[in-house]
């Protein structure tokens, strides 16, 4: 491939062919030779273009033999050690720095993905996004830190300040809010939006946490947790939904609504629906259960006996007036 190098993008006068040609012949004897540097060295302020539709502008650009085509860098050390990637843009200091083939990935920011090198379809956006990203496919990250240490996980979306920023194989995890999702390393299809939610999950599974410190000290999985603080006190428990309660450390299996703040409860789609069955009540801890058997049928025959009750103090009433 034969870049072109210039100061500006206008074409050069005779003066300038020449020396360009100067310039050109000198840097292929050092590459024969092999005393010169194994990518091509811009100078500062310089531009590259190619005929495959690759430009760049920087010091340190692409490297001396790569085919990729379509491919953008702005900045020092972008992209130096390409081979064959093709439609990446890296824009930012060591921005996809040791990128070799991989293609389509979009790197923003100072060391955004520097350590990627066949990872494809990947964005980062900020500081040390996406730092430790080999061969991971397909991750969003826009954040500082955000995936961090993410190296061969796919498929994962973090927004916000060290979002997923512990995650390193984890999958299709999304987590949206500063420290959202913050320790998890190889969990995954975990949902975490609000600051800190689902912060200190690991390796659990399948989460859904909506609001700020929700499900944030649980490592359990298959739990939803839905308000500000909601399951806030859920540890290894899972299967548990939490929705405007703190939940309780350790269980399982168990839904929670509300919290002292509610005084009544209104629930459509029950009055006037007939069904047999047990008697629902609330003990005073307020869980929902049933009249086991034996006491349902006490409850029912004491009921028919003041239903009769009911009936003979009107009679005697009538007996009274009558």
């Amino acid at each position: 491939m034969t870049g072109k190098p210039s100061s500006t993008l206008c074409q050069p006068t005779a003066r300038g062919r020449t020396r360009m040609l100067a310039l050109a012949t000198a840097v292929a004897l050092a590459v024969s030779a092999g005393i010169g540097a194994s990518a091509s060295r811009a100078d500062v302020g310089s531009v590259y273009f190619d005929a495959h539709h690759n430009a760049a502008a920087g010091e340190t650009l692409f490297n001396g033999t790569f085919t990729g085509f379509n491919n953008v860098g702005l900045g020092r050390s972008v992209m130096r050690s390409l081979t064959i990637g093709s439609s990446n843009v890296a824009i930012g200091s060591q921005a996809l720095s040791a990128n070799r083939t991989g293609d389509n990935n979009v790197a923003t920011g100072t060391a955004a993905l520097p350590f990627n090198t066949t990872g494809e379809d990947n964005i980062a956006t900020g500081t040390l996004a996406l730092l430790s990203n080999t061969t991971g496919d397909a991750n969003i990250a826009a954040g500082t830190q955000a995936l961090a240490l993410n190296t061969i996980g796919n498929g994962n979306v973090a927004t916000g300040d060290r979002a997923l920023t512990s995650n390193t194989t984890g999958v299709q995890n999304v987590a949206t809010g500063p420290r959202a999702l913050n320790s998890n390393t190889t969990g995954a299809h975990n949902v975490a939006t609000g600051r800190e939610a689902l912060f200190a999950n690991t390796t659990g599974d399948a989460n859904v946490a909506i609001g700020r410190n929700t499900l944030s000290d649980t490592t359990g999985s298959r739990n939803v947790a839905l308000g500000p603080g909601a399951g806030q006190n859920l540890t290894t428990g899972s299967n548990n939904v939490a929705i405007a309660n703190d939940g309780q450390a350790g269980e399982s299996g168990t839904i929670r609504i509300g919290s002292g703040a509610q005084t009544a409860t209104f629930i459509a789609g029950i009055r006037g629906t007939a069904l047999s069955g047990q008697p629902v009540v609330v003990n005073s801890s307020g869980q929902l259960g049933v009249v086991p058997a034996s006491s349902a049928s006490t409850a029912s025959l004491a009921a028919t006996v003041e239903r009769l009750q009911r009936q003979v103090r009107r009679l005697r009433e009538r007996v009274k007036g009558g």
